[in-house]
């Protein structure tokens, strides 16, 4: 995947985090832990990426940081 997608792709989970939260508002039992479930499998994909992006230009040189 290319840079600019890995962005697009970027923009559409943060739309759809979005969208999760404002029917989040509104839900009930069942509906809250869909939602939820769906924002962190958002959020999970969303920090995967970023990684990716990350180490696409980390130089050679240069460790990754143990967290």
């Amino acid at each position: 995947m290319s840079r600019e997608n890995k962005f697009m792709y970027l923009k559409d989970l943060l739309s759809h985090v979005e969208a999760c939260c404002e029917q989040w508002q509104c839900s009930e039992g069942e509906g809250d832990r869909y939602l939820r479930d769906a924002i962190e499998r958002d959020l999970s994909e969303f920090q995967r990426v970023c990684n990716t992006l990350l180490e696409g230009t980390r130089p050679a040189y240069c460790p990754r940081v143990p967290r």
